[in-house]
């Protein structure tokens, strides 16, 4: 019988690569703040092909089904003449394929199949005109280079359509410098580059915690993420960010 050991080891031996991956939009802010919020997944046709090549082709099935606003799936993996069943549960949105197909790679991790997505941070740019189709966010951000450290993901890069680097933001990675050159700066730096957005100083995030605090108006937020639209990288000033706008709409309403 094919263990969930076994079936992690398999899996993992033919890793994601930046090719089989697609950085989704979950949320989006275009009239105030103008950041939006991504989810690194795997394709279709990837997800397929890791499920054939760990639970072996022709001896898995999914099904689908709808409860109180959850999506469901039901993977099923049949071996030695046992099925093993797992679920995977995704809330139900506007976009019913990519909700279903979110509980279809939620099951899969279940079997050990893309569990290292698992760990990414969070992930979240400001965005820019270009980016924007009226009020929508185009579907323009790619993932362009995924490294590995063991099982784990090691070091991510998500890019636009004209090829920018725009997650992590890195001081070797700025813009306006062409893709060649970025590069060779980030092949220079040996370290991984999920890690190096830990590094920011957390007497700098205080200060800036602060800051957003000392906003009282919504104009004067704003004006301040204009200045500093590089805090969606850190999550503790970002989450700060939406947080005191959300207090400054409420008081607009009671008034």
């Amino acid at each position: 019988m094919m263990t969930k050991k076994v079936i992690m080891k398999t899996s993992l031996a033919a890793p994601f690569g930046a090719t089989d991956l697609r950085a989704n939009i979950l949320r989006y802010d275009t009239r105030q703040l103008h950041w939006a919020e991504l989810q690194v997944i795997p394709t279709e046709q990837a997800l397929w092909r890791r499920l054939d090549d760990a639970l072996g082709e022709l001896r898995w099935r999914m099904m689908f089904s709808m409860l109180e606003g959850q999506m469901i799936c039901s993977l099923s993996h049949v071996d030695a003449g046992i099925v093993i069943t797992r679920q995977g549960y995704s809330p139900r949105t506007d976009n019913a394929g990519i909700s279903f197909f979110l509980a279809a790679l939620r099951a899969a991790q279940m079997f050990g199949v893309g569990a290292e997505l698992q760990g990414l941070p969070h992930i979240a740019v400001g965005l820019r005109q270009s980016d924007l189709s009226g009020r929508t966010v185009k579907d323009c951000f790619h993932v362009s280079r995924v490294d590995y450290d063991g099982s784990e993901i090691g070091g991510l890069e998500i890019c636009d359509q004209y090829r920018r680097p725009r997650w992590p933001k890195t001081e070797d990675v700025q813009e306006g410098k062409p893709q060649k050159t970025v590069a060779i700066a980030v092949s220079k730096e040996k370290k991984p580059l999920l890690r190096q957005s830990s590094k920011q100083p957390v007497a700098e995030d205080s200060v800036m915690i602060r800051r957003i605090a000392a906003c009282h108006t919504q104009p004067a937020l704003m004006e301040l993420f204009n200045k500093q639209p590089r805090m969606v990288d850190r999550p503790d000033v970002f989450d700060a960010i939406r947080n005191r706008m959300c207090a400054l709409k409420t008081q607009k309403k009671l008034h």
